[in-house]
C-alpha cells in the first residue's frame, strides 16, 4: 500500500509495542527501524525461505523492502511461500494416509504404494489426491444429482491434464473433490457409531455408502446459481475449510501472477487437503495386533529399518541437496523428489553445466530421452564428465545405470561432491577477490589447488586463522557460565564432538561480524535440547548476515560432517 510511506500510522520505519490491551495511545512506545535494521530482517526471510524450497528467483530484498514500486513481485513471493506450506502437507512420509490414494492402482499391495507415495513429490501427491477425490465424489453421487452433473459438463479431472492445465481448473472440480471429501467424513461418523456389528458387515455396508439428495442439495445450488464459487464457499466455510475458503474469492481477482497463475488453484486444494484430507479407512476390530501391521505408518517404519526406504539421515540429505539444485537458478528446473526427477540425467547435468559453464557438451545429450536407453546414455555422460577434468570426482562403482535406476546412496553420493565442487569454486572466487587482487603468493596458489581438490584442510584452517585474528584484535566474547570460548575456537576437523554445542559457529560468526551474536541467548550446551536451541540461532544468525545454509539443527546437534563442512564454508563467504 503506498500510502503507508505517509501515514504515520502504518509507516514501515514504525513499529508500536503494546503494553497492554487498555493503554492509551499516549501510553505506546514507537520503535523506528533503521534501513539497515530492515533489510536484516528481510534477508533473514530469505534465506531461511531458500532453505525450505520457496521459489522466488526474480524477487530480492530490495523488492520488498520497497513494495510499493514493485507490488506484483512481494505478491509472488508471498504466494511462493504458500505453494511451499501447502506442499508441505503433501509428503507421504509425515502423513502417511496420503499412501491410500495409490493403493488401489498398485492392486491394493500396501508396500508398493507406500513405496511409491514416498517418492512422488509433493505437488504430484496433492495432484493424484485431487483426482482421487474427484472421482469418488462422482461414483458415489445419487442418480438424480449424477445426471444433473452430466448436464453441466461435470467430469473426473485426468491427472496428466490437471498437471498441465491447473491454472484453468473450474468450479466442477472444486464441486466433485468436496463430494468426495463429504462422502469420507459421512463414512467416519457411521464408523464411529457402528462398534457392535460385526467386522465383515459393518465394512460391507461403509463400502456400499451413497450419498443421498439430501446429503448433496447444495450441488443444485452450485449447478444452478450464477455465482458457482459462493455455493463452494459456503460449503468450505461448514467444513470449517476457512483459508481456503478465503482464497476460492481471490484467486479469479488477481492480475499479477501471470506465468503463476497455477499457483491460487493448487493452494486453495492444498488448504482443503490439510483440513479435511478425507482419507479415512475402516479399522478392522476384534483382530489380533499383527494385523494392523500393514498400514502405510508401519510400512514406511519397516522400510526405513530395511533401507528400501530413507533413513532420516539420508532424508535430511536428500532434502538439502534438493534445496540446492532448486535454489542455484537452473532455468525450468523444479525437482520435487532427488532419486526420481533425476533419473532422465538432463537435471544433473544442467547442475553441472551450471558450477561450471560450458563443461557439458549439449550435443551428445539426449534432451528428450523417452526411453531407458536414452536415459542411460545421458547418466553415463554424466560420470564420464564427473570423473574427468575439472571436476574429478571419486566415482567408484558408480555408472549410468545406478543413476537411471535411482540408486539412493550412490545418488548422494554423486550429488554431494557436485555441491562440494561448487561450494569449493565459491571460496576461490572469494579467495581471489579477497588475496589473489593484491598478490598471488605461493600460499594462495596452494590453497587454491587444494580447495579445487576438495580439501577440508584449506577451510578448517581458514576459519580457524579467521576466528584467531578477531581475536587478537578485539576483546574476547564473555564466557558463559565457566566455559572459555578461546578453548572451542579450533576444530581439527569437521567431525569434532565440541561442533555440537555451536561455540564454534557462533565464534566465527561473531569474528564475521562483532555485533551480530547476543552472547546472552547462547546456552552451556549440557543435553540435547540446548544443543538444539544454539545451532537454530547459530543457522538463523548466518541467514540473518545473508549465508544460503541448507542444513538442519538436527545436522549440527548429531555432527554430520558433510552440511558442517557446507556452514562453514557459507560462513566464510560472508567475511569475504
Amino acid at each position: 500500500n503506498t500510502s503507508h510511506w505517509h501515514d504515520p500510522d502504518h509507516n514501515p520505519f514504525n513499529q508500536r509495542s503494546f503494553f497492554g490491551s487498555r493503554s492509551s495511545p499516549a501510553s505506546l512506545e514507537k520503535k523506528i527501524l533503521t534501513i539497515t535494521s530492515m533489510q536484516e530482517n528481510l534477508t533473514l526471510v530469505f534465506e531461511s525461505a531458500k532453505a525450505i524450497g520457496v521459489q522466488a528467483s526474480d524477487v530480492r530484498v530490495r523488492n520488498i523492502l520497497h513494495a510499493h514500486r514493485s507490488p506484483h513481485l512481494a505478491i509472488r513471493f508471498l504466494w511462493s511461500i504458500l505453494v511451499t506450506r501447502v506442499e508441505a502437507a503433501g509428503n507421504a512420509k509425515t502423513n502417511p494416509n496420503l499412501a491410500r490414494i495409490l493403493i488401489r492402482e498398485s492392486g491394493d499391495n500396501v508396500k508398493e504404494a507406500t513405496e511409491a507415495a514416498c517418492e512422488m513429490g509433493p505437488r504430484n501427491m496433492i495432484l493424484n489426491w485431487i483426482c482421487f477425490q474427484a472421482q469418488r465424489g462422482l461414483q458415489k453421487c445419487p442418480k438424480e444429482i449424477l445426471k444433473l452433473l452430466e448436464e453441466s459438463k461435470v467430469v473426473a479431472p485426468k491427472l496428466e491434464k490437471l498437471s498441465t492445465m491447473m491454472a484453468r481448473t473450474d468450479w466442477r472440480t472444486y464441486l466433485l473433490t468436496l463430494i468426495g471429501v463429504q462422502y469420507s467424513l459421512k463414512m467416519e461418523a457411521i464408523s464411529n457409531t457402528q462398534t457392535e456389528k460385526g467386522d465383515k458387515d459393518r465394512i460391507a455396508e461403509l463400502q456400499s455408502i451413497c450419498l443421498s439428495v439430501q446429503d448433496t442439495k447444495w450441488v443444485l445450488d452450485v449447478i444452478r446459481d450464477n455465482n458457482h464459487y459462493g455455493a463452494i464457499k459456503e460449503k468450505l466455510m461448514e467444513l470449517y475449510c476457512t483459508e481456503s475458503a478465503i482464497f476460492i474469492e481471490l484467486e479469479y481477482e488477481l492480475e499479477e501472477l501471470k506465468g503463476d497463475a497455477w499457483k491460487p488453484p493448487f493452494c486453495t486444494f492444498g488448504l482443503i487437503m490439510m483440513s479435511k484430507p478425507g482419507l479415512f479407512a475402516p479399522r478392522i476390530m476384534g483382530k489380533s495386533p499383527s494385523s494392523h501391521t500393514r498400514t502405510p505408518s508401519s510400512m514406511i517404519r519397516m522400510g526405513r529399518s530395511k533401507g528400501y526406504i530413507l533413513s532420516n539421515d539420508e532424508d535430511r540429505l536428500e532434502r538439502a541437496f534438493r534445496m540446492w539444485i532448486n535454489s542455484i537458478g537452473l532455468k525450468g528446473v523444479y525437482i520435487q523428489n532427488l532419486f526420481r526427477d533425476c533419473r532422465n540425467g538432463i537435471v544433473l547435468l544442467k547442475t553441472l553445466d551450471k558450477v561450471v559453464p560450458g563443461s557439458v557438451g549439449w550435443v551428445r545429450v539426449e534432451k528428450k530421452p523417452t526411453n531407458k536407453f536414452k536415459k542411460i546414455s545421458n547418466c553415463n555422460l554424466l560420470v564420464e564428465l564427473g570423473k574427468s577434468a575439472p571436476f574429478n570426482f571419486s566415482l567408484v562403482n558408480i555408472d549410468g545405470r545406478n543413476i537411471e535406476e535411482g540408486h539412493k546412496k550412490l545418488t548422494l553420493a554423486l550429488v554431494w561432491q557436485m555441491m562440494r565442487h561448487h561450494v569449493c569454486l565459491f571460496l576461490q572466487m572469494i579467495i581471489n577477490k579477497k588475496i589473489g587482487g593484491k598478490h598471488s603468493s605461493q600460499d594462495t596458489q596452494k590453497m587454491k589447488r587444494m580447495l579445487s581438490n576438495g580439501g577440508d584442510s584449506v577451510i578448517i584452517e581458514w576459519a580457524n586463522s579467521t576466528i584467531e585474528k578477531a581475536l587478537k584484535k578485539r576483546n574476547r566474547p564473555p564466557d558463559i557460565d565457566g566455559i572459555n570460548l578461546r578453548h572451542v575456537s579450533k576444530i581439527r576437523t569437521f567431525k569434532d564432538l565440541h561442533l555440537r554445542k555451536s561455540f564454534y559457529f557462533l565464534m566465527l560468526l561473531w569474528a564475521v561480524d562483532q555485533q551480530v551474536i547476543d552472547w546472552n541467548l547462547v546456552t552451556v550446551g549440557n543435553n540435547e535440547d540446548q544443543c538444539k536451541l544454539n545451532a537454530r540461532y547459530s543457522i538463523s544468525v548466518s541467514r540473518k548476515l545473508g549465508a544460503t545454509v541448507f542444513l538442519l539443527p538436527e545436522d549440527i546437534t548429531e555432527v554430520n560432517a558433510k552440511m558442517i563442512m557446507t556452514f562453514i564454508s557459507a560462513i566464510l563467504a560472508l567475511g569475504g
